[in-house]
């Protein structure tokens, strides 16, 4: 497959291993996850055992830590496709959420910046996806970096991300929101809806009684004619189906349905679950 502009992403993307058999010009740099006795990459070929040493972790009231690829894992990727004379187009995880960003443009100030452009998506996970996906078809059509690059900033302001989290005490365990909060909600049967806003940063969008009540008021923010829609989950089986369910009754019609990986799941929590859809242009 003769490409020019190669494609760098990291692993939040979670893009599907034969998808990125059938694009080899697509690559992905891991983050990690630390726990004490293991560092595993991000990938959601890991679920299983992450949810495992997640469970021993629970006895000691922590989550684990993740941490973002060094600049240099992201130089061993630059280097050939630079020699070999192709340029590249990086697209990671929002900079509010990680320091992936950062690392990528320390590598591409290292390997060549007149080659390398590197987009902060200011988002994650099917979102980031997305745009990685765009930016492969137009990569396949010939389009130059300086297109890829136009078009990536273009897309990721029509994308948007809403997530329910099954539980508050992944927020309450990284910080994000104080003990008695986390309980007081737990209680009550608090659901809060989140949002990724503008500037990548995650939001309390809306405070709901139950799921099905959430489901609902995330599916409202769907516009009919939305481009694409997915719903997706880490180890959230037991409440996909219903949640697909009724974004599809909204829309009169299938969506994409999407698995996430560790390190979604160490902030979100096990059984958190989300929807991303893209807003037609003006």
């Amino acid at each position: 497959m003769n490409v020019h502009i190669h494609i760098v992403t990291d692993s939040t993307a979670y893009l599907e291993q034969q998808w990125l058999k059938d694009h080899p010009f697509v690559h992905v740099v891991p983050l990690t996850v630390h726990f004490p006795d293991l560092v595993m990459e991000d990938s959601i070929e890991n679920n299983d055992l992450f949810i495992e040493k997640l469970g021993e972790m629970k006895e000691l009231d922590k989550i684990p830590g993740t941490s973002q690829p060094p600049p240099g894992k992201f130089v061993e990727v630059f280097t050939p496709l630079v020699e070999k004379g192709h340029e590249i187009v990086v697209i990671t995880i929002s900079s509010a959420m990680s320091g992936t960003y950062q690392s990528a443009l320390n590598a591409a100030q290292v390997v060549g910046k007149d080659r390398i452009s590197v987009i902060d998506s200011r988002t994650t996970a099917a979102a980031q996806k997305f745009l990685v996906e765009y930016a492969a078809s137009a990569s396949l059509e010939g389009a130059s970096r300086e297109e890829l690059v136009s078009l990536v900033e273009k897309k990721k302001k029509l994308i948007k991300l809403y997530l329910l989290p099954d539980s508050l005490e992944y927020l309450r365990r990284g910080g994000r929101i104080g003990k008695a909060q986390a309980l007081l909600g737990t209680l009550l049967n608090i659901k809060p809806v989140l949002k990724i806003n503008e500037e990548g940063i995650i939001d309390v969008f809306d405070k709901v009684r139950t799921r099905k009540k959430a489901f609902k008021r995330i599916a409202e923010e769907i516009p009919e004619n939305a481009v694409r829609v997915t719903v997706g989950h880490f180890k959230g089986e037991q409440y996909i189906s219903e949640f697909k369910s009724i974004v599809e009754e909204r829309l009169s019609r299938e969506v994409e349905l999407y698995e996430a990986g560790p390190v979604v799941g160490t902030h979100g929590g096990p059984g958190v679950t989300g929807v991303i859809f893209e807003i037609p242009e003006k």
